[in-house]
């Protein structure tokens, strides 16, 4: 159990030294990967029950990404969420977001 509490504090740290370009572009991989199950789930509507199952994990893969933006979208400096910016400054403090 404690190796499990500390490969979980690492990973955490890992996430949290992600810079704002990083945690956008995994989230863009995220969404790519919820467009291509549901795409998928279409082509084979026939299955029934592959075709859920399909949903659900795009569904959930979906909140997930949510989650993530939300949790890891922010100025390394102030902590501040970046919402929609898309420059290369923090629109709060100013600050240089991928130094």
């Amino acid at each position: 159990m404690k190796l499990l509490k500390e490969k979980a504090a690492k990973a955490m740290k890992a996430l949290k030294a992600l810079t704002p370009e990083d945690v956008k572009s995994l989230y863009l991989v995220i969404l790519f990967a919820v467009i291509v199950l549901i795409a998928f789930a279409a082509i084979i509507h026939r299955l029934a029950v592959l075709c859920e199952t399909l949903l659900i994990i795009a569904l959930l893969l979906s909140l997930a990404g949510t989650i993530f933006i939300v949790v890891f979208y922010r100025c390394p400096h102030c902590g501040k969420h970046l919402g929609r910016s898309g420059g290369k400054y923090c629109p709060y403090c100013g600050k240089e977001l991928n130094k």
